[in-house]
């Protein structure tokens, strides 16, 4: 008797130390993962749309034209986000002479890293790849390509809403008159406020 009331309670410990090595949780905000780390002290948990979601995005910067955007989470804290931007300008080429009209359009394409931060906020970094052509009836200075890193916070309703705040820096290369990126600046980035949502 003694034998098999031992043997249950190593089995009993034995599940508990096997669910205690990898826990998560699913909530009313979305994933939360927190996995222990070799001292047996768990992670900050990570809330967000989990893997697999997919969503949509639209963001205000404080300069230039808001954009429409995409995201896959390739897993439940990294996702992949793609942004377009359209802006359209008219102006007269001389005082009562006729209209010319042309359009510009952007194309950013980021990896987005969360790390929780508390209960639903999360902080994020994110790399992109940026292309864009500012409208103009001429090719020169129109013409834009930068590399950016963005950090902000994400917060989360539930798992199919957010609203996230970013700034950054970019080094960013122009086009000149002659069609060559030499122009080579590094800027602030823009700061934006984004609202998402989220389904699978």
């Amino acid at each position: 008797m003694i034998r098999q009331l031992f043997a249950c309670s190593m089995c009993v410990l034995a599940a508990s130390a096997a669910e205690a090595d990898d826990l998560e949780v699913r909530d009313n905000a979305g994933t939360i993962t927190a996995d222990t780390g070799t001292a047996g002290t768990a992670t900050a948990a990570t809330v967000t749309a989990g893997q697999g979601a997919k969503g949509l995005a639209f963001s205000v910067p404080s300069g230039g034209g808001p954009t429409f955007g995409g995201a896959y989470f390739l897993r439940d804290n990294a996702a992949l986000r793609l942004d377009l931007g359209l802006e359209i300008s008219s102006k007269e080429t001389m005082p009562g002479g006729d209209r010319q009209t042309s359009a510009g359009i952007s194309v950013e394409l980021g990896y987005r890293m969360y790390k929780g931060l508390a209960g639903k906020l999360t902080t994020f970094v994110q790399p992109s790849a940026y292309l864009a052509k500012s409208p103009g009836v001429d090719m020169g200075d129109a013409l834009s390509a930068a590399v950016t890193a963005a950090f902000g916070v994400e917060y989360w309703f539930s798992p199919q809403w957010s609203v996230s705040g970013a700034t950054g820096v970019a080094l960013q290369a122009r086009a000149n008159a002659m069609g060559s990126f030499k122009d080579i600046s590094l800027t602030s980035g823009t700061t934006s406020l984004t609202a998402a949502f989220y389904w699978r």
